[in-house]
């Protein structure tokens, strides 16, 4: 299986960063060879061609890291899940002040998130295998830990086709009208789920597509809520 966004090059790839899946056209799953940087090898191309496009922005980067790994070791030693993410955060502090400048979300999603096992952390990219759903990775001694994947891969899945929409959408969001005319109503709402699913009017047959308009409209629409809720509370 390949992502939505298969045979798509877009301008905007640089908006987020997977490390199982092609940098360029988000391409990713069984019917996708990806190919790592032979420099920093943290991140993958789904052919030479895309790799071309994104080396100018990617090199000093790659530079940095490769520089860093001289003498520091990224290497797995049984340290616990709080150990090995301040590992990560001084990793990615080391690169950016060799760099000399601070890294963007994309670019630090690189470090935070690389190609390694959910569980154990392994990063040997011969032991892992992807979701073809979430485009997570687990390591061929937990494949079978199906629980530790089931409680976070539908939010994954959603995560990627919510990123992977927003990408290829100059204007993802609803418009606040649709919402504003039914904003004296919101004391019948619990939460902001409840609010979208009642007031949207989305003309799809997937209920993923209709999750992921739900996730970028409450974005758009936290911070007038959240104002609105504090005048009421302050009768304003």
């Amino acid at each position: 299986m390949e992502s939505e966004a298969r045979n798509q090059i877009n301008n905007d790839y640089n908006e987020f960063f997977y490390a199982t899946m092609c940098h360029v056209c988000k391409r990713f799953g069984d019917g996708v060879q990806l190919k790592r940087c032979g420099g920093c090898k943290m991140i993958s191309y789904c052919s030479k061609e895309h790799q071309k496009q994104h080396r100018k922005q990617h090199k000093p980067l790659c530079k940095a890291i490769r520089n860093v790994l001289r003498n520091y070791s990224m290497d797995y030693g049984d340290e616990t899940a709080e150990e090995w993410g301040d590992k990560k955060l001084t990793f990615e502090q080391l690169v950016s002040s060799k760099l000399g400048r601070r890294l963007n979300m994309t670019e630090m999603d690189m470090f935070f998130f690389p190609k390694e096992c959910l569980v154990c952390y392994d990063q040997n990219i011969k032991s892992l295998e992807d979701c073809q759903k979430c485009a997570a990775s687990v390591c061929k001694n937990h494949k079978d830990c199906i629980l530790e994947h089931r409680n976070i891969c539908a939010t994954l899945e959603l995560c990627l086709h919510s990123d992977l929409f927003s990408m290829r959408e100059e204007d993802s969001y609803t418009d606040l009208d649709v919402y504003l005319q039914h904003i004296s109503c919101t004391s019948t709402f619990q939460n902001m789920k409840d609010f979208i699913k009642a007031c949207m009017n989305i003309q799809t047959d997937s209920e993923m597509s209709c999750n992921v308009g739900a996730v970028l409209d409450s974005e758009c629409l936290t911070h007038s809520l959240t104002l609105f809720f504090a005048m009421r509370l302050l009768k304003y």
